[in-house]
């Protein structure tokens, strides 16, 4: 145990320096964010170390945690929105990619569900009125898979 004392006894600036490139580098591969607040800690705790030569060992570690703990909260709060907001909304819904678009019949279309080939895919579309071959639509919107004209 004495050892472990004697190793924490000699933590310098460049000990957190490179406790934050292997938080990075783990963060890199892994969480995508978590280890991000420890980094940072450990940049500030290697700027404080610099600053302040003569510091306790125990000192930094609590600083470390507080800080590590702080900058994590921080990271959670400031860009949880950010990570999670999309160009492409509707990348994943076909439905949604739909409404809007304009297409001129192939053939008729009755009133109430039945089924229309967009493109190469066949959709289940409800119509409140009869579409005639030649008429051009407009998709209104869909609820679930099917296409509402």
């Amino acid at each position: 145990m004495s050892n472990l004392y004697a190793l924490f006894e000699q933590l310098q600036a460049w000990h957190w320096l490179c406790c934050a490139i292997i938080f990075i580098c783990i963060d890199a591969i892994a969480t995508g964010g978590f280890l991000l607040g420890a980094a940072v800690a450990s940049l500030v705790m290697a700027l404080i170390r610099t600053i302040i030569p003569g510091i306790s060992w125990q000192f930094q570690i609590i600083v470390f945690a507080i800080l590590s703990i702080v900058f994590s909260v921080l990271y959670n709060k400031l860009f949880k929105d950010f990570n999670e907001t999309s160009d492409a909304q509707h990348i994943n819904n076909r439905a949604a990619q739909m409404v809007g678009k304009a297409i001129t019949l192939e053939a008729d279309l009755p009133a109430g569900q039945s089924k229309l080939q967009i493109g190469d895919t066949f959709w289940t579309v409800n119509s409140s009125n009869a579409h005639h071959a030649g008429e051009r639509i407009t998709i209104s919107g869909y609820d679930g898979m099917t296409l509402m004209i």
